[in-house]
This record gives structure tokens, sequence and C-alpha cells, in this order.
């Protein structure tokens, strides 16, 4: 009887042992694959940081591109502008020579444009998309043009509904001097919005990205890919607060299509002040 009972202990002590090693092999396995899988997780957040990094950079450099083509394309027309504004035709206001001298321009170097002229009260006194003895009708967005009258500078609006347009539009404004070198008029040119698409296209976008141009009141003036259905239509309202807290930097948003975005911000200054596009990504 003690034998057996002796036997039976020192069974129960054996498999309590193989037990015990079993548990510590099980343990050290669980152990060595969850280090791993940590290691592997360390990895790929690490990887994705990097790649986060590198897309964020990539994208403010061609943000910061695309604001200096923008602004280039606005000085340009400016200056357009600003020869026109000197015409003999104008000073003698000549108005069909004028309207001739105009038009020319347009048809050269601004296909699509108009070109209006107005006075102090927002009255058109001319509109190259209106024929010549048509009745004009007063301008009811007047905030760009008093800007001219009162700092004698050229002056780039935000997008507001075209008089007679059917469409929305932006202005870019220079001042027509009078014999006093005070302005006496406002020269004012609208391009077509298809203007700022087609600089972003100047920059294609991967093919899961899209590029955004917005005036100051972030209002979308052009876009890619897509473009003419979005014009007018503003971005997430937590891009449009980081925007404008800062100059320049790439914050995370929900965009349109419900995805989270990497939105860096380019900036621009124009003679009214600055402007900024983006570029989100992806889509």
């Amino acid at each position: 009887m003690p034998s057996s009972i002796f036997s039976e202990i020192e069974f129960q002590r054996e498999y309590m042992q193989r037990l015990a090693l079993r548990r510590r092999i099980d343990l050290l396995i669980f152990s060595t694959v969850f280090l791993l899988m940590a290691l592997n997780g360390a990895n790929i957040y690490i990887s994705f940081q990097n790649d986060v990094s590198a897309a964020s950079a990539q994208l403010r450099v061609m943000a910061r591109s695309l604001s200096n083509s923008i602004k280039a394309e606005l000085d340009t027309r400016i200056a357009t502008l600003e020869v026109l504004a000197l015409s003999r035709a104008l000073a003698e206001n000549d108005l069909q020579a004028f309207r001739r001298q105009a038009e020319a321009v347009l048809l050269k170097q601004l296909p699509g444009s108009n070109i209006v002229l107005v006075d102090r009260a927002g009255q058109q006194v001319l509109n190259t998309v209106v024929p010549a003895g048509v009745a004009l009708p007063r301008r009811q967005y007047l905030e760009n043009q008093e800007k001219v009258f009162a700092s004698g500078r050229p002056s780039v609006s935000d997008l507001y509904p075209g008089p007679g347009l059917e469409r929305p539009v932006i202005a870019i404004e220079v001042p027509v001097p009078g014999p006093d070198g005070q302005p006496r008029l406002v020269l004012a040119l609208n391009p077509t919005l298809d203007t700022f698409s087609a600089i972003l296209r100047e920059y294609p976008p991967q093919a899961d990205w899209a590029a955004t141009v917005l005036d100051r009141s972030g209002l979308r003036i052009g876009r890619v890919p897509g473009g003419q259905e979005l014009i007018g239509t503003r971005p997430p309202e937590q891009f449009l607060v980081e925007r404008d807290s800062r100059a320049d930097g790439v914050t995370r948003v929900t965009s349109p299509r419900a995805c989270r975005c990497w939105w860096p911000i380019g900036v621009w200054t124009t003679p009214a002040g600055p402007s900024r596009s983006a570029a989100p990504w992806p889509t």
C-alpha cells in the first residue's frame, strides 16, 4: 500500500513537472510571437509615418509651386490691364476706340474673358460681352472696386456672381487715373475660371490626388480633376480653420468623400492680400 501511494505521488510530481515545462514553453512561444508582432507593428507604423512625411513634403512643394504660378498669372493680367488703363482712347473718353483695343487684347491674349469699365457708383460704362449701345446694369458687388478707388492700386476679388454672365467670376481690377492722377474709373477683367484649373493641370497630381485653388473666403475657384461642378463650393470647414490659422502647413480633415485626407496649404500674395491654394491627398 505505501509503495502504491509513493508511486502515485511520484507520477503526479512528474506530471506536474512536465505540465509546468509545457506551460513555460507555451509562454516562451507566446512571448516570442507577441514580440515579433509588436516589432512588425512598430515597423509598419514607422514606415507609415515616413510615407506620410514624404507625401506631406511633396505636397508642400507642389502647393508652393502652384501658388507661385497663379501669382505670376495674376501679375501678368494686372500688367495687361494697367497698360489698357493708360490708353489715349480711354483718357479722351473715346469708348468706341477703347472697346476695339480691349476686344483686340481679349482676342489675342485672353480668349473667353471679358473687360468691364465701371465708375465709383458701380455703374458699368463698358462691358465687352454686351454690344455697344445696350443699357448696362449697375454692379452689385462693390467691395473690390472700393479698395481700388481708395488705394489707387490693383486688387483681385473673391468669387462673386457676375452680372449678366450667369456664372460666378473673380475680378482683377486696376485704377484708371484722371487728370489729377487719382482714380476716376476702374478697369476690371473677368478671366475664365478655367484659367486656374488650367494652371493646376500643368502640375498633374497622382491618380488618387486632387488639387484645389481657393479664394480668401474659402470658395473653390479651380480644381483638378473635375472642376466646374465644384466652383463656388467650400472644402471642409475644419480645413479652412486650419488654413486661416497659419500661412503654411499640413492638416488632416475629412474630405467630401468621407475619407481622411492630408491637405497641404500654399500661400501666394496678390495686390488684394493673401489668397490660398491647396492640394489635398487623396481625393
